[in-house]
């Protein structure tokens, strides 16, 4: 997805990079000075299922896709702002948040729940982390975590001043990534218990972190290296760097089936390890 509301969709990548499909996704293109960014920049891309694939925007909008032809099945105008961010439940339900710090847990256009307790500021990132728990992270460094069978938030924390990333681990805990905090730090979710951190040196921030392996963690730096540590012991080691972005990483994701890691930059490149 691209900041011009632009998503491409490629085949086989792994071997040839082919690109098959190139589109305008979202295409209310004006500049907010309110918020800074462009209204049809491309937030997120959501796997939903073998023929579908979801987008958010600051169009305000999620779309669903079909993945094989790119034709647009359903578009969802449930926020009122920019929306920063989803995730796709295990029970097809989509996950938002917007500027406004508001949460949605929504079907359809029809179907939608809007949380309470939720954040009064912008809505940063969201992660369901078990089967019945999300947690959500905005821009003054808040964690909610909620109970997707009751709709009420459990408990809440607080990790530097904007969350970056969350990613669960092994469904009973999770770890937070966030701006200006030189920590990786991972949570009992359901009493907020900070059990464990890691120090990532001076001056050295974390964009995005995913727990892609039992033990094993990959760590986006603003030095544009992917660190892969080791976790399974009381004491964390680092076992390899990775080199070759020449600007601000964006996101990590392990393919399983093809057993690569993914990195996106802004250095236009996407890059399997």
């Amino acid at each position: 997805g691209y900041v011009s509301g632009q998503i491409r969709l490629y085949s086989d990548v792994y071997q040839n990079e082919i690109l098959t499909l190139t589109y305008t996704a979202h295409s209310n293109g004006a500049w907010s000075s309110s918020s800074n960014k462009y209204l049809n920049d491309v937030t997120s891309l959501k796997y939903v299922n073998t023929s579908c694939f979801a987008s958010s925007s600051g169009d305000q909008r999620i779309k669903l896709w079909n993945l094989l032809n790119g034709n647009l099945l359903e578009t969802r105008h449930v926020h009122n702002k920019w929306i920063n961010n989803m995730d796709v439940l295990s029970d097809g339900r989509i996950v938002s948040g917007d500027d406004n710090g508001v949460i949605k847990l929504h079907r359809s256009q029809s179907d939608v729940l809007t949380l309470s307790q939720a954040h009064g500021t912008w809505f940063s990132y969201v992660k369901q982390i078990s089967a019945n728990l999300i947690a959500t992270g905005d821009y003054d460094g808040n964690v909610f975590v909620f109970n997707l069978i009751t709709n009420n938030r459990i408990t809440n924390f607080q990790h530097g001043s904007q969350i970056y990333n969350i990613d669960s681990i092994e469904s009973t805990n999770m770890l937070t990534t966030s701006k200006n905090n030189e920590n990786i730090r991972f949570w009992n979710p359901t009493n907020g218990q900070n059990y464990r951190s890691i120090y990532l040196g001076s001056g050295k921030n974390c964009l995005f972190a995913i727990y892609f392996r039992t033990g094993l963690i990959a760590a986006a730096m603003n030095d544009r290296l992917i660190r892969i540590y080791d976790i399974s012991s009381a004491t964390e080691s680092l076992l390899i760097t990775l080199t070759g972005h020449t600007n601000t990483i964006r996101q990590l994701e392990f393919v399983l089936s093809l057993n690569i890691l993914l990195s996106i930059a802004s250095d236009s490149t996407l890059r399997l390890w």
